[in-house]
């Protein structure tokens, strides 16, 4: 088993290198994005179906290891200003700009409020709320330029890219900023990672950091860009496929359990 780690390991450092992407540069309103995040074993923004059995029983809200429809968010308008039009003039997206990240498969708002997290207690839940035309102001996100690893510190950063640009958000409300660390959620939320919105957030908390590593939009410039992750360090090599180890049991677990076998395990 050691042997095959150690092969998988040098494939992927091999194969670091050439990876490639041509994808939209900058990210704008309209645009559909998965967001990463930043931290030691951070998953990308993930929501389903399945509600959170306690709390607000909203709809939960995870970060997951595997690329799924899932993990998709369009980045919209606040709900007192005109919705995105194709048709007008393109906005890109920058720093201090108030977005609504809506769930692409779900159309739920990404959402937060005073109900504590179900492990981090003394975070606020996060979860999805609403729809394409019902929601509030706790649906609004506050976007703030950390650094880019091209364009440099966060003031030159004109406008945020895909896979270089480091992000915050902050929510507009409470002021809390939107966090995925290593808290693993129950059965009942798949044992993925939870995402919370913590109160006192550092600013050098890679936790909270996030960056745009998907980005569909077709009246965005398209680019080739080289990856940020490649090429791999051992490092970080090694922690990903711990990670893809542990998720293949979530992943399992969630494609075994129905909305219908969901229900009658935990209402039980």
């Amino acid at each position: 088993m050691i042997s095959r780690k150690i092969h998988l390991v040098s494939i992927l450092l091999k194969l670091g290198t050439f990876i490639q992407r041509c994808v939209p540069v900058e990210v704008a309103f309209g645009s559909k994005v998965t967001l990463k995040n930043m931290g030691w074993g951070g998953g990308l923004l993930h929501s389903h179906v399945q509600t959170y059995p306690v709390g607000s029983n909203q709809q939960q809200v995870t970060c997951y290891h595997y690329k799924d429809d899932n993990n998709h968010w369009v980045i919209h308008h606040r709900w007192d200003e005109p919705q995105y039009n194709p048709n007008n003039p393109i906005r890109f997206l920058k720093d201090g700009d108030v977005v609504r990240l809506s769930h692409s498969p779900t159309s739920r708002n990404l959402h937060s409020h005073t109900v504590p997290a179900p492990i981090s207690k003394l975070n606020n839940e996060v979860s999805c709320y609403g729809n394409a035309t019902v929601g509030d102001v706790h649906d609004y996100w506050v976007v703030e330029v950390v650094d880019d690893i091209k364009q440099g510190p966060k003031e030159k950063v004109q406008r945020i890219h895909s896979l270089t640009t480091r992000l915050r958000f902050r929510h507009n409300v409470l002021g809390c900023y939107l966090r995925a660390a290593n808290a693993v959620l129950p059965q009942w939320g798949f044992k993925q990672i939870e995402v919370s919105c913590e109160k006192d957030s550092p600013p050098n908390d890679v936790h909270s950091y996030w960056n745009v590593e998907s980005h569909w939009n077709d009246r965005c410039k398209l680019s080739t860009i080289h990856d940020r992750t490649a090429p791999l360090s051992y490092v970080s090599t090694c922690w990903r496929y711990k990670i893809l180890s542990f998720a293949i049991p979530a992943r399992f677990l969630a494609s075994q359990c129905s909305n219908d076998d969901f229900q009658q395990r935990f209402d039980t």
